[in-house]
């Protein structure tokens, strides 16, 4: 095989633009032992190609075990700020001699406060739940 082929299959290789024919001839022209002396620096990587070829991995993977879904943290420390909110404010503001009855307008008043805040709490916790979702769905994406 020519010198000038060579050169030019060698610089056609390192643009990415071979052939799998073309590179097999540059493998057979630099493990042949027959190599130019201007191009002897390339053999060493060709040679190692070679060797590199036949290596195989004979070792197990292990995978890390599944984690357990700990998504209902956040939800059950919202529910129980919530209830303790409700103890801690809602039993202060009573008199001695209140028994907790209102008027109606102010009953729904204060039902509906209750319902927001709690509302409020709510959403705080199923907005933690959406980034541990889009976590969940991005590694099992990678880890399949």
């Amino acid at each position: 095989m020519g010198l000038k082929k060579i050169e030019e299959l060698l610089d056609a290789y390192f643009e990415g633009a071979t052939t799998m024919q073309q590179e097999q001839e540059l493998r057979d022209y630099f493990t042949s032992g027959d190599v130019a002396p201007h191009l002897e620096p390339y053999m060493a990587m060709f040679n190692a190609f070679l060797s590199a070829q036949g290596e195989k991995f004979t070792g197990t993977i292990t995978l890390p075990k599944k984690k357990r879904n700990l998504a209902w943290i956040p939800v059950a420390a919202s529910i129980a700020a919530v209830i303790g909110l409700f103890v801690f404010f809602g039993g202060s503001q009573l008199k001695p001699h209140d028994y907790g009855t209102y008027e109606e307008e102010q009953a729904a008043l204060k039902a509906k406060q209750a319902i927001v805040m709690m509302s409020n709490f709510m959403n705080q916790g199923t907005d933690q739940l959406k980034i541990i979702d889009e976590f969940s769905k991005t590694t099992s994406e990678y880890i399949k």
